[in-house]
């Protein structure tokens, strides 16, 4: 009797169906303290608030090595979410925004290393995962300069690492010299990012990486942390994402509706991903709702030069030198060598004016 209602109990359980998954609306009242959600072409797109200038994902946090390769520890209170979902991308308009996603990584970066730096950048929307075949882009892309964050190998596993990643106007000289690697993958049913190899930074950095047990935490929000001996203990908080509630009846209770569509990159002409690369190693704080023709803050007119106060204070007057001065140097004509002869062009001299013969005296009859 005992073998068979342990075989019952046995066969109850497996036939008990498995936990159902929850809506995105754990995501949309989860963040909604922390920043602002925006109805736009990509779905609600999120994007956080207060975040300094030169801000980008995955900068204020640190790394640990574990069991699902190199997990990102945030120091963020919407890092649980933003940073193991989704993807990030990068608006010239809006500033950066988060979009949703079901799956759970430990951390969604591809990696850049040279011999001296280290860098991660977050992975855009193009980025699709699949357990069979791991992460490939559905367009081509390659993140532009001010999504990485570069630090030296010894840097690696600082404590803050947000204060030792390299300025985003030395990303430029910095990624010419790297390799590109995007190594995430499904291994004993975990999602894996191996990216660069432990021992390759132990090495070169001549440090030695914190290594963590992540174990999955059943409620609550955010990451839990138990420093331990050999190993800290990481409970992460990992709900089951259902994409197929994704779009039904949940929505964010407040959100923006966006007064213009997100520029995503395979819409933008050669030219526009030009000039956004160009862009992309100037300041990229979010900014707010403007439009683009807004002052930039620290962008002033270039006054005038040779400018002299008035008398009387009046207004000033642009003292404008004569067309022909002889202190102005003036481009002049090539030469048969190829050179041009530069000496100051004077005004050409006027021909001395002949005055006109005087008149012989006519004689008149009286």
């Amino acid at each position: 009797m005992k073998i068979t209602a342990g075989i019952a109990l046995l066969v109850l359980l497996y036939l008990q169906p498995a936990p159902a998954g929850v809506s995105f609306g754990v995501f949309y009242s989860s963040l909604a303290p922390h920043g602002q959600w925006i109805e736009c072409n990509l779905g609600y797109v999120w994007r956080p608030n207060h975040v300094a200038h030169g801000w980008r994902p995955y900068m204020n946090g640190r790394w640990v090595w574990s069991d699902y390769g190199w997990y990102w520890v945030s120091a963020e209170p919407y890092g649980w979410a933003t940073y193991h979902y989704g993807r990030w991308y990068y608006d010239d308009f809006y500033g950066w925004v988060w979009v949703p996603g079901e799956t759970w990584g430990p951390a969604w970066v591809e990696w850049r290393y040279s011999d001296a730096y280290l860098g991660w950048a977050p992975l855009s929307p193009y980025a699709a995962f699949s357990v069979t075949a791991g992460v490939t882009f559905t367009h081509t892309w390659t993140a532009p300069y001010h999504y990485w964050n570069f630090v030296t190998y010894h840097n690696f596993s600082s404590e803050r690492i947000s204060e030792c990643v390299q300025p985003v106007e030395q990303n430029t000289r910095i990624f010419g010299s790297t390799r590109g690697v995007v190594d995430i993958r499904s291994a004993d049913n975990r999602i894996v990012n191996r990216g660069v190899e432990l021992s390759l930074i132990e090495q070169r950095g001549n440090i030695h990486v914190r290594v963590a047990d992540v174990v999955e935490r059943a409620g609550g929000e955010g990451e839990r942390i138990s420093p331990g001996a050999g190993h800290e203990r990481i409970e992460a908080f990992r709900p089951r994402l259902d994409a197929g509630l994704r779009d039904q009846i949940t929505r964010p209770q407040t959100f923006e509706h966006a007064t213009r569509q997100i520029a995503t990159d395979f819409n933008k002409s050669p030219h526009e991903k030009q000039v956004d690369r160009m862009r992309s190693i100037e300041g990229n704080a979010p900014r707010s709702f403007t439009p683009r023709t807004e002052r930039r803050p620290g962008l002033l007119p270039t006054p005038p030069q040779n400018v002299r106060p008035a008398p009387n204070g009046g207004r000033p007057s642009l003292q404008t030198p004569p067309r022909n001065h002889p202190g102005i140097q003036r481009p002049g004509p090539l030469q048969q060598n190829g050179r041009r002869n530069n000496k100051p062009l004077l005004a050409p001299k006027k021909p001395p004016q002949q005055r006109p013969a005087p008149r012989e005296p006519q004689n008149r009859e009286i």
